[in-house]
């Protein structure tokens, strides 16, 4: 990452601090997979991070699970383990994606070795609002994921 944006990040993070820390709160940063061109790497994220030297900061996942390469984390994942607070899980129905059962255990399946204990997973269906029958199909996707019965 251009070495002056980073300074610029950091003055503006520091400069939140005491507000952050006077409402109790946690921002989180953005780290998206597939990783794309030019963005930095989870390890310089998760090295910025650290170097902050404050706690309440972290990253939350956007994923696209449609995109090629989604599931190509290498060892990105291991990197933000202890940094990534929320998941963010994307798909475009507009485009003929689905949030689907297999997916889904393609995910947790590919995350089984973290730490996922108290992360946020949320559902990010594209830049429409999806209709009753697609929420309904959605509903019912993550009710047999979960295990739930109907």
């Amino acid at each position: 990452a251009d070495e002056t944006a980073k300074k610029q990040l950091q003055l503006l993070l520091r400069g939140l601090f005491g507000t952050l820390s006077a409402n109790k709160l946690t921002l989180l940063l953005p780290v998206r997979f597939p990783h794309v061109q030019g963005s930095a790497d989870a390890v310089a994220i998760r090295d910025f991070l650290r170097g902050m030297l404050y706690p309440a900061l972290g990253v939350y996942i956007d994923f696209y699970p449609h995109e090629p390469g989604a599931f190509d984390f290498g060892n990105a994942l291991h990197a933000l383990r202890f940094d990534a607070a929320m998941w963010r899980i994307h798909f475009e129905p507009e485009r003929g994606n689905q949030l689907t059962v297999p997916l889904l255990e393609k995910l947790f399946a590919a995350t089984d070795a973290l730490p996922l204990t108290g992360i946020v997973f949320a559902i990010a269906p594209g830049n429409t609002v999806p209709d009753a029958p697609a929420m309904a199909a959605l509903q019912e996707t993550l009710s047999r994921f979960a295990g739930e019965e109907e």
